[in-house]
């Protein structure tokens, strides 16, 4: 419930986080329509202290967050990004496109696609494996910034078991 998500989200900037993670609402799927969903973040955003991130995880939700809506949200100020783990590369390309005007990041939800990301313009990751592997996910990011794709892409194909046997847990 919005509500809920509301004072949620303020009692852990209380508790001294930095942003929110805020999932797709997802209870009564049928209900969650871009005017539905966009009114829920809107109303969180707006009350929130803290900024607030986007959590499209279509796997665990069994809804992803429409593109419309995130167009949408990535005009309001407390809105600042989205962590897609649908691991569809081209909607997350589009995303990339459709928000760059705004100051918002496009977040890849999972180290088995980062590579994928970065390369039609996701600004970084919120990748679960980091939690085990951390340094080679930042190394994989060095490597991109300094144009060495192959030796990224190598890393990135040596990370994806790894990052798969992490998801089982």
């Amino acid at each position: 419930a919005t509500q809920a998500t509301i004072e949620l989200t303020v009692s852990m900037a209380e508790a001294g986080a930095d942003v929110a993670l805020v999932v797709t609402p997802c209870y009564y799927r049928g209900a969650m329509t871009t005017a539905a969903l966009v009114h829920h973040y809107t109303e969180v955003g707006d009350a929130s202290p803290i900024p607030v991130v986007l959590y499209s995880v279509p796997a665990n939700t069994g809804l992803d967050l429409p593109m419309e809506a995130v167009i949408t949200l990535a005009q309001h100020p407390n809105i600042i990004g989205i962590k897609d783990s649908g691991g569809d590369i081209t909607r997350m390309g589009l995303m990339v496109h459709k928000t760059r005007q705004e100051d918002f990041q496009v977040l890849a939800g999972s180290a088995s696609f980062l590579l994928a990301s970065y390369a039609v313009g996701a600004s970084g990751g919120v990748c679960a494996l980091a939690n085990v592997l951390g340094d080679p996910l930042c190394q994989l990011d060095h490597l991109r910034r300094k144009g060495q794709w192959q030796e990224a892409r190598d890393l990135q194909h040596r990370l994806i078991e790894p990052n798969v046997a992490v998801r089982r847990q």
